[in-house]
């Protein structure tokens, strides 16, 4: 009986003690509007769960930048944005957060951006 319980005990216990998987490598452009805190709390929260993030304030995030990137996150609290400051051939994933980014999807006239949201 001591047996089974030890086997049982060790079933159950070996899938944990396997090595982890590393996670693929994830890299993030932050586009900045301006508030560096922000992006700086996005970059931070990133690199702590292992993922490659730059911050770039968004005169300097040009389609050039944004190819050695998985994904373009697009943050801040500003809320002007001209036409010529928007880029938008990033041809990478786009994700808006906070108002910049709403202000930034409204800019290309998607339904997902200021003013109907």
């Amino acid at each position: 009986m001591k047996l089974i319980i030890s086997l049982l005990v060790v079933l159950l216990l070996a899938p944990s003690c396997l090595p982890a998987q590393a996670p693929p490598s994830l890299r993030v452009l932050i586009v900045s509007a301006g508030d560096d805190s922000c992006a700086d709390g996005f970059k931070d929260l990133l690199v702590h769960h292992g993922v490659v993030a730059a911050v770039h304030p968004w005169k300097e995030a040009t389609v050039e930048k944004s190819r050695k990137f998985d994904l373009v996150m697009i943050v801040g609290k500003g809320r002007r944005i001209s036409r010529a400051g928007i880029v938008v051939d990033y041809r990478r994933p786009v994700l808006g957060v906070g108002p910049y980014g709403c202000k930034y999807f409204g800019r290309l006239k998607l339904k997902n951006g200021h003013p109907y949201t």
